[in-house]
Formats: structure tokens, C-alpha cells, sequence
């Protein structure tokens, strides 16, 4: 969500392949490059929005109205901004496994797959654990990765594992970091022990078997 004057908000959601570049005017403009955004305090530069796949969605609306639209309604809390005791609340309040209530949007927004694996495995909870059988100290230890985990991502620009990068063009640098995502077949850095890889819904979920054990 992008605040604007006048009392409108701009919603952009990315998709899979969308991107925002930040630019020189003089730079040509790509194949891709769908929309372009002018500053009124910038003359040399602006910021295009570029998505080659066009599954991205930008849509304008009152500011005081936007988080009355389908699609973000429905969305849970921010997970930057959640007090620990309201975390493990929600986690308590339910029965599933904790990965697939980490990727859900009305659970929790914005953890997504790479971080939900990254944050599990410093927990050390297993990916089909349920919510509801986490000790409170486990769940308030899962709650200060989450956002220790997102803050450094943050820090490093994201993971470039795809096709992500920043705004301004280069690549993010916290897939140095990852612990367990893609890292199937590769030794645990705590016992050596192989990260394996487990289909989840219709998600993967990396995690060492040693480590983070399903019945502990």
C-alpha cells in the first residue's frame, strides 16, 4: 500500500514477476515496463513498474476505504508489528500445521515460504507441528524469528533465489543466509544431518529432520 495525496491509496500487489525500478528518465524504456510513476521533487528520475508475466495488479483507491476491499479485508496482522502474546493467542486459537498457518494471509501476512522455513528451523519446530500442541515458549521463541529473520531480509534487500530483486535493480543478498530453504540434501549447520525437503498442501517445506522433530 502506497500513500498518496488527496486521500488516495495505491494497492500493488507484485505477483510472481512484478517489479518496481527505480530510474533515470534518460534510460530507455523496457518491453515490460508497464507503468510509469513521475515525482513532483525528482526531475532526472522515476519509478516504473515492470512485470513481464502482467500478472501484477495496481488499483487506486480512497485511502480511508482501501482496506475495505475483497483481498485485503480478509488479511491477518502484520507480522513486524505483532505483540508476541497476540501471536501466540492466534496460535492457540487454532489446530493445523504451523507451515501452512505461516503461509496463510488471513493467519498472518507477508512471511511467505522462504522465511516460514527459515524461522522454523531456528525454532526448531517441526514444519507439520500443530499450532495448538507448541509450548507458549516455543511459539513466543517462533515469534522473535519471524521478525528477527524478516528485519535481516529486510536489511539484505530480500532473497534472490528467482527472478527478485530490489528497486533498484540489483539482487538481494540474504539467500547467503538461508539455513534450510532449497537446501535439501545439504548437511544441517547445527548437527549435519541432511535437510530434507516435504510436500506440504501444495508446498515445500525444508527442515532438518534431527533438529526439528514432529513429536517432541
Amino acid at each position: 500500500l502506497i500513500t498518496l495525496s488527496d486521500n488516495l491509496t495505491l494497492w500493488v500487489h507484485l505477483k510472481m514477476t512484478g517489479h518496481f525500478f527505480y530510474k533515470k528518465k534518460t534510460e530507455p524504456v523496457e518491453k515490460h515496463d508497464l507503468v510509469i510513476f513521475n515525482f513532483k521533487n525528482n526531475g532526472t528520475k522515476h519509478l516504473r513498474f515492470n512485470d513481464y508475466r502482467r500478472f501484477g495488479r495496481l488499483r487506486l483507491y480512497k485511502t480511508d476505504e482501501v482496506m475495505e476491499q475483497k483481498g485485503l479485508v480478509e488479511l491477518g496482522p502484520e507480522p513486524l508489528t505483532l505483540d508476541v502474546e497476540e501471536f501466540v493467542s492466534i496460535c492457540k486459537r487454532t489446530s493445523r500445521m504451523i507451515k501452512s498457518a505461516l503461509l496463510d494471509q488471513s493467519f498472518i501476512v507477508g512471511v511467505g515460504n522462504i522465511y516460514a522455513d527459515e524461522s522454523l528451523y531456528a525454532s526448531k519446530i517441526h514444519p507439520k507441528k500443530l499450532t495448538s500442541s507448541i509450548s507458549h515458549k516455543k511459539l513466543r521463541e517462533l515469534h522473535g524469528h519471524i521478525q528477527g529473520i524478516l528485519n535481516l531480509a529486510i536489511d539484505n534487500m530480500g532473497s534472490s533465489v528467482d527472478t527478485y530483486t530490489g528497486i533498484n535493480g540489483k539482487a538481494g543478498t540474504y539467500q547467503a543466509y538461508l539455513k534450510a530453504y532449497k537446501r535439501e540434501g545439504e548437511p544441517c549447520e547445527r548437527c549435519k544431518r541432511k535437510i530434507v525437503r516435504l510436500k506440504i498442501g501444495s508446498r515445500s517445506a525444508h527442515f532438518c529432520p534431527a533438529c526439528q522433530k514432529e513429536k517432541s
